[in-house]
């Protein structure tokens, strides 16, 4: 059993300026822990308002195959661009700027409705130069909830200004990948709304879905997970004009590179797709050296926008090193890393610990911290909807029926009708058993309908409690939501 565990702490050193070069608003400190065993415990504020407050000031916040590019509708039938959104001036930058926070106006008009509010966060406005206002890759380390999903829709407003503005007429995409299937779910349902309007379909390609490369020819936007890209495109070669055709590589929680298994997927994937930019330009530079001798005009490498990689995450420690590792020589990758001063829900941490008795098996002792669990869920939750961490499927099992058989909760008519409802749609016996008793069961080993569904009913508060495996290891930090890991050995 380790002993030791590290964890870092933020400490903020500052503002967070707005500029186009690397940023550290942030520095951390390593905190040594000596241990046998903690629980993770973390909660949050309900009042949104003042949160916010405290961020922005008093002001409110509202809150490659050559085919010629076309836009498409929902149905596929090609929309002219021309007559969709007549070509206007765009708005210069800084346009509505209030403070330290841009202002959605400086954004193309037929753009706009993509950002649901009037003003950018601080973590936003931060790193607008360097994510619409550049093509240069950019890695951006910042708190849950803090907007970073923003920064995709930043990435892929820049790209469709700069292909506008060198009237390309070559096929495009855009790879968005995610390490769960739920936060890939999650992100389609988003973009469809937001996409499909400027003609950019969108798709999911994941281990719940049956696509193959062939299919993927009139969808602008992919999203997807490390595993399933890499699957797809180890032969990329017999596929080369749709693989050759992505511009944009947008990356949710890079941190997953440091994970013994599913690191060295992600690593692969960046780097094949790495290789296959550079294959690309070699290829274009031969075919030009080659027309420069024969006397023929040839498109210049140039006129076809190269890679752009752009990766977030919550908890990266050293995006210095994964931008240095997107970058390349001509154009190095930017970084940016903000601390716990620009998360828009307080987040309080609570560590609680307890000695593992000598000639106590790690298996036999996980066995008896679960029955330290309910007293800490009535220490901290203050009558809020609480989310459990496992490490694995077993895990989530069995602390859902220790949990069970210990509490008692009482449901209101409207929600036994919701929870009955729930319970019957699922095949599992003992699941539908223990969502009946307040308590839910959350894997991958559950149909997707049904992960889908208990989703809900813990998002709608009829399911106080929780117990989940990594497959919603990126649940947005909701108002009055509590987060509570299994240990950390």
């Amino acid at each position: 059993m380790r002993k030791n565990s590290i964890f870092s702490i933020g400490q903020s050193v500052g503002p967070v300026p707005t500029c186009e070069v690397a940023i550290a608003a942030n520095f951390r400190e390593d905190i040594k822990f000596e241990l046998n065993w903690v629980y993770l415990v973390c909660f949050y504020r309900s009042n949104f308002t003042n949160a916010i407050d405290e961020i922005c000031g008093s002001q409110p916040l509202e809150i490659c195959d050559s085919q010629p590019l076309s836009l498409t509708s929902s149905s596929n039938t090609p929309v002219s661009q021309e007559n969709q959104f007549p070509k206007l001036p765009r708005p210069p930058k800084g346009t509505g700027q209030f403070g330290n926070l841009r202002s959605v106006d400086e954004i193309d008009p037929k753009y706009r409705h993509i950002f649901t509010y009037r003003y950018f966060n601080i973590v936003q406005s931060s790193v607008i130069e360097d994510a619409l206002y550049s093509n240069k890759s950019i890695v951006v380390c910042a708190p849950t909830g803090s907007g970073k999903t923003v920064v995709f829709e930043m990435a892929i407003v820049q790209l469709l200004m700069e292909l506008e503005d060198i009237n390309y007429s070559g096929d495009f995409k855009i790879i968005y990948m995610a390490p769960v299937k739920a936060l890939c779910t999650e992100r389609l349902t988003e973009w469809h709304s937001k996409f499909t309007k400027l003609g950019l379909l969108c798709i999911e390609v994941t281990g719940d879905t049956d696509v193959e490369f062939p299919q993927l020819k009139p969808y602008r936007i992919i999203i997807t997970t490390p595993e399933k890209w890499d699957m797809l495109t180890r032969r990329w070669k017999d596929h080369r004009g749709l693989v050759e055709a992505v511009k944009l590589f947008l990356i949710d929680e890079v941190h997953i590179l440091n994970d013994e298994i599913r690191g060295p997927v992600l690593e692969a994937v960046v780097s094949r797709m790495k290789t296959i930019e550079t294959s690309v330009q070699s290829a274009h530079r031969i075919e030009q050296v080659q027309a420069q001798f024969q006397g023929a005009d040839i498109q210049c490498p140039e006129s076809s926008p190269r890679i752009r990689f752009v990766a977030v995450s919550a908890t990266v420690s050293n995006p210095e090193d994964v931008a240095a590792w997107l970058g390349n020589r001509e154009q190095p990758a930017a970084y940016y890393k903000f601390g716990d001063e620009c998360r828009p829900v307080k987040l309080k941490r609570v560590v609680e610990g307890y000695p593992c008795p000598n000639g106590t098996s790690i298996f036999k002792f996980d066995i008896i911290l679960n029955y330290k669990l309910w007293p800490i869920i009535q220490k901290y939750h203050n009558g809020k909807p609480t989310l459990i961490f496992c490490n694995t499927r077993k895990g989530v099992v069995l602390t859902a029926e220790t949990l069970s058989r210990e509490i008692t909760v009482t449901f209101n008519q409207e929600q036994k009708i919701k929870l009955d409802a729930l319970a019957s749609t699922l095949k599992n016996k003992k699941v539908q058993s223990l969502i009946l008793n307040g308590v839910g069961c959350h894997h991958a080993g559950l149909l997707y309908e049904e992960r889908t569904n208990i989703e809900q009913a813990f998002r709608n508060r009829d399911l106080p409690i929780l117990v989940t495996t990594t497959t919603l290891g990126t649940y947005k930090e909701k108002d009055g939501a509590s987060k509570f890991t299994t240990p950390y050995l």
